[in-house]
């Protein structure tokens, strides 16, 4: 078995260098001028991506042997820096004619139809790579608990549903991209322009690339999936949600309690009941009859 902590170290430093080609990205997404609707999403999409790629270092040396798909998440964090350093590529391309960072009109044409495929299947791409880095992050979290002995049977199962869901999502945007192939095939015989032929390649590139990440996501989230059924974690989480709790707060009753319970909490009497005086015209601490807390 690998070293941990040179598969930490190998972890920071990819994710160094992706985060790098993130905020180079973030950078000359925010100095267009005039910029279209997918490119404005897509610079919230980039914040997303650097956020997840940043929670990657909370993962300790444990936790990444426990998991077991530190190879598969160095892959996924690579492809994401890649994705980034192409499109900044294809940014300086389609801006070559403008002027202060603006599109211009030529720019803006070509982004109305193939630009649109290429810029989605872009965004798509990465993220793909911010919910399954996200994933990575939760379920580390998770295995952390699980050595804590503080994991429950709802957080097992919430986790389990979570993944399940990116998966299946992963799916549809499997069918959507098969979709879309044809869509730009079809359409690709309306035009007879060398530039426009060009971009029609770079889209449906573009598709083959994001379809190759979308695989790749989908086999690491399917390797979280089963590490969160395996009987280990799902024996723990069982015996959590059994095992009975008593929790003792002293003699005292007066001041703040404190502590921490992970679990379900029910059926629970704290102190003894305290009475005070009530005076006739309801005001405390008179001559009257005897009132009980509530």
């Amino acid at each position: 078995m690998a070293d941990p902590l040179s598969i930490t170290a190998s972890i920071v430093g990819i994710v160094g260098s992706a985060l790098h080609g993130v905020r180079l990205l973030s950078k000359d997404l925010k100095q267009i001028k005039d910029a279209p609707g997918n490119v404005v999403a897509l610079r919230g999409s980039i914040g997303s991506v650097e956020q997840s790629l940043v929670s990657l270092n909370t993962i300790g040396d444990k936790a990444w042997e426990s998991l077991g798909v530190a190879e598969s998440t160095k892959t996924t964090i690579k492809m994401c820096g890649e994705t980034c350093d192409e499109f900044r590529l294809d940014l300086q391309r389609w801006t070559k004619h403008s002027k202060s960072h603006s599109l211009s009109l030529l720019d803006r044409s070509k982004i109305g139809f193939w630009k649109q495929h290429h810029i989605d299947s872009m965004e798509k791409k990465l993220l793909n790579c911010q919910v399954t880095i996200t994933e990575v992050v939760s379920i580390a979290t998770l295995i952390g608990t699980l050595h804590n002995s503080h994991i429950t049977e709802e957080t097992r199962e919430r986790k389990q549903q979570e993944v399940t869901l990116a998966i299946h999502r992963g799916d549809a945007e499997d069918t959507d991209i098969a979709q879309r192939k044809k869509d730009i095939k079809a359409r690709r015989d309306d035009f007879d322009d060398d530039e426009l032929e060009e971009a029609y390649h770079d889209a449906y590139h573009q598709l083959k690339e994001q379809k190759k990440a979308l695989d790749m996501s989908q086999a690491l989230l399917k390797e979280l999936l089963a590490k969160i059924q395996e009987p280990a974690i799902s024996q723990m989480a069982a015996k959590m949600k059994e095992q009975p709790v008593n929790v003792t707060f002293g003699n005292n009753n007066s001041g703040m309690q404190f502590g921490v319970y992970h679990g379900n909490m029910s059926n629970m009497t704290f102190g003894v009941p305290q009475y005070y005086r009530e005076r006739p015209n309801g005001s405390e601490y008179g001559e009257g009859r005897d009132k009980q807390f509530t």
